[in-house]
């Protein structure tokens, strides 16, 4: 996430986020009740309790609503870059493009027939051109490093230096994923 980081301040985009406020995601979430989507309120909120559910959503957007058909939208304004806990040092650490409704159109496994669960802008409601989402994506690419795994191999990782990294894995391959969160 250096390198990404780098790569994007050479082309203005952590700053054009900065100017307009950080990112919006704005979510849709519907009721698995109408709903076979793996994008369901019950799934996310770990509840079964629309109320309960609505009442985390306000604590993230006070104007979050929630249809009759059971259908919960809200928006979450968050910084593009974050400060690393540890080395102090700015990163580009987000979800623009992986949250982008271009990414969930294209994922073939993801069904968008109710229109896409998840959507990016900037935080002040201007919509994020194709252009600096194609660059991006070609940065974080780019910025990919692979390494070869084998069986007894464990792999730990900074998270805010490989943003959420990992490839895909070929099925009949065991893992595990262990996950830890260190304050």
């Amino acid at each position: 996430m250096r390198a990404v980081q780098r790569q994007l301040l050479a082309k203005g985009i952590p700053q054009e986020f900065e100017r307009r406020g950080g990112v919006a995601y704005r979510k849709r979430f519907w009721s698995a009740e109408r709903s076979e989507s793996r994008f369901t309120w019950q799934k996310f909120f770990f509840t079964n309790d629309v109320e309960e559910a609505l009442s985390a959503v306000r604590k993230l957007d006070v104007n979050a609503t929630v249809s009759d058909s059971g259908l919960i939208e809200f928006q979450e304004v968050l910084p593009a870059t974050w400060e690393h806990p540890t080395t102090g040092e700015q990163l580009w650490f987000n979800g623009v493009h992986t949250n982008h409704e271009s990414y969930y159109k294209e994922a073939e496994h993801i069904d968008t027939s109710d229109g896409s669960p998840m959507t990016t802008a900037y935080a002040d409601g201007t919509v994020i051109s194709n252009e600096t989402l194609a660059e991006i994506r070609s940065t974080m690419w780019k910025s990919s490093v692979a390494c070869s795994l084998q069986t007894g191999d464990v792999v730990v990782v900074d998270n805010m230096l490989v943003s959420h990294g990992r490839m895909g894995w070929e099925a009949g391959h065991e893992r595990k994923m262990l996950l830890t969160h260190f304050s």
